[in-house]
């Protein structure tokens, strides 16, 4: 017999290429369809924050509007400052990197001098000072920079990792 025809014959009889073409092509597709979920819920979530202003640093003139804020948001990092401080202008630098960056949160700066009810309820002496609400609930507080090595030249690196172990940011950002 013709040895070429013994191979065309034995290629034509062995099946088990299509079977294999048709499983990759059925992993392919489950990937893929996966995936595309995948992106959709992100996408969903990314416009659920941008919908609710998350995405950057929001100053607030009404202590009033800013307890509603931190009321309706599951977590919310406030910054109290006074515009004319060094320190306060370079924190809020470093959160307004971060509100870019993590988009589950919502980040808020408001100055003392519109907020006399909260400075007193919060007894803030010493600015700046960040404070950290998860669902309601005071998470994490920050007097100056004490847990920052107490230096105006930080990374803001250092600040995201006391954020995300006190569960106010993500590990891993949606942006």
């Amino acid at each position: 017999m013709d040895p070429i025809a013994t191979f065309k014959q034995t290629f034509e009889d062995d099946n088990s290429d299509i079977e294999i073409d048709n499983l990759l092509d059925e992993d392919v597709y489950n990937y893929e369809s996966q995936r595309r979920d995948q992106l959709a819920s992100h996408l969903a979530q990314l416009k659920k924050y941008r919908d609710a202003g998350n995405g950057s640093l929001v100053n607030y003139t009404n202590e009033r509007d800013l307890m509603q804020t931190c009321i309706d948001s599951d977590r919310t990092i406030v910054h109290y400052k006074l515009n004319s401080f060094e320190r306060c202008r370079i924190l809020s630098e470093h959160l307004e990197k971060l509100a870019q960056k993590h988009w589950e949160s919502k980040f808020i700066e408001i100055s003392v001098e519109n907020a006399p009810f909260l400075v007193a309820k919060l007894d803030i002496k010493t600015l700046p000072v960040l404070i950290g609400y998860n669902h309601q609930q005071e998470t994490f507080k920050l007097v100056g920079f004490d847990k920052l090595g107490n230096k105006d030249s930080f990374a803001t690196a250092d600040l995201e990792r006391l954020l995300v172990k006190s569960n106010l940011l993500h590990s891993d950002p949606l942006h």
